[in-house]
């Protein structure tokens, strides 16, 4: 237990329901939460009758001065990672709204991201207390009621962990304040307030070998409705579009709809596990046009509903094609239905949500030119089972989405400078890695005095340019000859080779960053903002002199991309190449007149067009998927991506993509993709009991992973990971052709097969454990494999033909 100073614990061991307005723990004094570590207090199980269980507390980035504000931490009680809302009808915050107006900035400081928190930047608690609309002192405090997650009968602990991002702290100097969160007057009561919060019932998770049943179901289309017959429930589908001039239409159930603006064909096609709606819309006007669709269910009586994979009761809406779902549970029902985009651009356009008493899909801003049909093709998933990852794998396999994937992949290959034979060796077998590339190009990796001032990175086209920009303080930048970092990272490779010959050697790239000094000559295609402003890109080490565009196969930018492609394979002799952010860097939208995608414009209130607007990734789709070919099909080599496809196009590419876990949430962008989480960098896998944890939620949130750093300090789950060609995603568990990896116990095994298995066990720090009981019968269902894990253990079931 880490207990800080200045905590005060009640002496009884419960307290009982007459022990109303009573302080469980008292810790006033403030506690440094460093960069990347954890804090916990416990206080004593407790039944508050009909009264609320209350945490509160203060918290803060230190810093000297006030200077914005992050999401930084997470909280944990007994745990459980808690956000603002404990459903989506009762808040758990009781202090505040989610969100407070700041008086300067004009936007929005929300308290809370997903599951990370958001704090301060201050020198001290109140100093931020006149920046609100209206002036609040409650900006730096946490009021939560907790009712519903605290245990009876034995001792609860709050935990918080913290990731303080250091930007502000290279770029200022901010001397005397480490990288910490501060967290002070820290209390739980009891209050004689009812509790509007039902008690969690934890519910253990276990593995089985199941047949999911298959969805019976019925369409009934009227003139006025849509609706499906799903397990004996009538669920009804709107879809409803705006009109130019204001006001909506509603199709209902008919084959057509005419507005006198557009009109609306629809088609129908019934499959096996799903609906297939084609909705073309046709201009009928001799203007630009743009159309509101929103295709939706009645929330009343579902519960839980995952918003893009999310089922936190905080998830009202997400934007973005990798995840383009809704999926509604029928509780006790046996029931779920899902709404899924499918076409490029749909997906790209495509807000997921649920709120205002319904939940779907839709676009805000869809364009027709005069005479114009587009069609809009999305789907309906009526589900004879409660269970959202049975829905993933419907769609897993309806988008042949199932093929190997390998690893382990990780950025560490700037470290080889500094190792000798035996700590290359040592870092490869504990990290079990495969594919090894370059991180950011970051001067300070250079371990030479000169570069130690350099607060940028070379991106881009400064790779092979005579010269390139860097920032060295907030006012002075200057040009400077990249050869010295090329020559780091080719010493990195060759050590690399050297030491671990069977490594695969990847090096970084970034299609819309670069800091060429010459790139004044690809302006057409720079990013633009919403003001109307280029963009520049900051840097963790604080940089800012970095500019972004948008490649196209036709401008200037990215024919000359490709020539660097080619130019990075040849000159370090690569295997392979990571590409960074695929979709979009910064903004999903650019905002510039240069370019259009024929697709996208932004509505006023009345639904008129205010003006063109492109997604990134729709502007340069054709040099993605030419990249991608270039890459993997011209020359021939490997390619790892961070994000997951957005568009159908991209699919026909098969490679790793991963997503990065600054939100837990993001994970599941990668359920409908590769299935990889890259490693917790944030608030996680600092210790090696820290990565061990990491890599079991990334099984309980269905995904297989990455390392970002290596601490594991020895060979540990993903050691058994790869190759993994998936056949079934589950909360726990992943059945891939080659194994099987869990972090839950139960039964498990191959439908039909009696395949010889090795077991792999490894413990809460990631040891594996010799000889782990196990049982094995051979079943109608095929060979089951019972193993009854013990806390904080996991296990990979390796088939022997398949063993690594």
């Amino acid at each position: 237990m880490n207990r800080p100073s200045g905590v005060l614990l009640v002496a009884l061991a419960v307290w009982g329901p007459a022990a109303f307005c009573a302080t469980l723990l008292d810790a006033p004094a403030c506690t440094n939460i460093p960069n990347r570590q954890s804090c916990a207090w416990t206080f004593p199980g407790v039944d508050a009758g009909n009264g609320r269980v209350v945490l509160e507390f203060r918290h803060r980035i230190d810093y000297p001065r006030a200077a914005g504000w992050c999401p930084c931490w997470q909280l944990e009680v007994n745990g459980r990672t808690l956000t603002a809302a404990a459903t989506r009808q009762e808040p758990r915050l009781l202090n505040k709204p989610y969100e407070l107006r700041h008086r300067h900035f004009g936007r929005a400081f929300a308290d809370n991201h997903s599951d990370k928190w958001y704090s301060l930047y201050l020198p001290d608690f109140h100093t931020a207390d006149g920046e609100f609309v209206p002036a609040t002192s409650e900006a730096t405090r946490i009021a939560l009621d907790i009712s519903d997650v605290v245990r009876t009968t034995s001792a609860n602990e709050v935990r918080i962990r913290a990731h303080v991002p250091g930007t502000l702290y290279s770029v200022q100097g901010a001397k005397g304040h480490r990288r910490a969160l501060v967290v002070g007057e820290l209390k739980v009561k009891v209050e004689d307030v009812p509790t509007k919060l039902a008690r969690v019932v934890e519910r253990a998770v276990r593995a089985t070998v199941k047949d999911v049943p298959e969805a019976q179901f019925t369409v009934r289309r009227s003139g006025d409705g849509f609706t499906v017959d799903v397990g004996g429930e009538d669920v009804r589908v709107r879809s409803v579009f705006s009109v130019p001039g204001g006001g909506v239409a509603e199709m209902g159930g008919r084959d057509s709809l005419e507005t006198p603006y557009y009109s609306v064909t629809r088609k129908v096609k019934e499959e096996k596990d799903r609906i297939d709606v084609c909705d073309t819309f046709v201009s009928k006007t001799n203007a630009l046009i743009g159309v509101k669709i929103r295709y939706e269910i009645p929330q009343k009586g579902f519960d839980p509903v995952y918003v893009a994979g999310d089922p936190s009761p905080s998830a009202e809406e997400f934007e973005g094609g990798r995840h383009p779902s809704v999926f509604g549970v029928k509780s006790g029902k046996g029931v779920s239905v899902a709404l899924l985009a499918q076409d490029d651009v749909f997906r790209v356009q495509n807000v997921q949500y649920c709120k205002d008493g319904a939940f779907g899909i839709r676009t805000d801003g869809l364009a027709l030119k005069p005479g114009e049909p587009r069609t809009v093709e999305w789907s309906i998933y009526p589900g004879a089972s409660e269970d959202y990852y049975d829905f993933v794998n419907t769609v897993r396999r309806d988008w042949d989405v199932n093929f190997p994937i390998d690893g382990v992949f990780t950025f560490s290959l700037n470290n080889y400078a500094s190792y000798d034979k035996k700590r290359a060796v040592r870092a490869k077998t504990c990290e079990s890695i495969r594919m090894q590339t370059m991180p950011v190009h970051y001067w300070v990796h250079i371990r030479n005095p000169k570069y130690q001032t350099y607060r940028d990175c070379v991106w881009g086209m400064g790779l092979n340019a005579p010269l390139v920009r860097v920032r060295l303080s907030d006012t002075e930048s200057m040009e400077t000859d990249p050869q010295p970092l090329n020559d780091f990272e080719r010493l990195c490779i060759a050590r690399c080779r050297a030491f671990t010959p069977d490594t695969k050697v990847f090096s970084y790239i970034h299609d819309q960053i670069s800091s060429a000094a010459d790139d004044a000559k690809y302006e057409e295609c720079r990013m633009i903002d919403a003001k109307g402003r280029p963009m520049f890109y900051r840097t963790m080490k604080g940089g800012g002199t970095s500019k972004i565009f948008v490649p196209t196969k036709d401008n200037l930018y990215g024919r000359d991309f490709m020539r660097l492609v080619d130019w990075n394979i040849d000159y370090f002799g690569l295997d392979g190449l990571y590409l960074d952010e695929v979709n979009n860097c910064n903004s999903r939208i650019y905002y510039g007149t240069n370019m259009w995608d024929d697709a996208t414009v932004e509505l006023d209130e009345l639904g008129n067009v205010k003006r063109k607007l492109s997604y990134v990734c729709l502007l340069k789709l054709d040099f993605t998927l030419a990249l991608f070919d270039q890459i993997m099909n011209r020359r021939g080599k490997l390619l790892v991506g961070n994000f997951s496809p957005e568009t159908r196009s991209e699919r026909r590419f098969r490679f790793p993509r991963f997503e990065e876990t600054y939100s837990h949430r993001w994970i599941a962008l990668a359920h409908l993709y590769t299935p990889i989480q890259l490693g917790d960098m944030l608030t996680y896998a600092n210790t090696p009991k820290d990565m061990a944890a990491d890599q079991r939620t990334a099984l309980k949130r269905g995904a297989l992973y990455y390392h970002y750093v290596g601490n594991t300090g020895c060979p540990s789950l993903t050691s058994k990971m790869y190759p993994f060609t998936p056949i079934e995603l589950h909360g726990g568990w992943l059945v891939g052709k080659e194994r099987i990896l869990t972090a839950v116990s139960g039964e498990f095994g191959w439908r039909g097969e009696k395949p010889d298995v090795d077991v792999f066990v490894f413990d809460e720090l990631g040891r594996e454990v010799r000889d782990y009981p196990y049982s094995v019968k051979d079943t109608e269902k095929g060979r089951i494999f019972t193993l009854e894990l013990k806390a904080d253990h996991c296990a990979a079931l390796v088939k022997r033909s398949s063993c690594q």
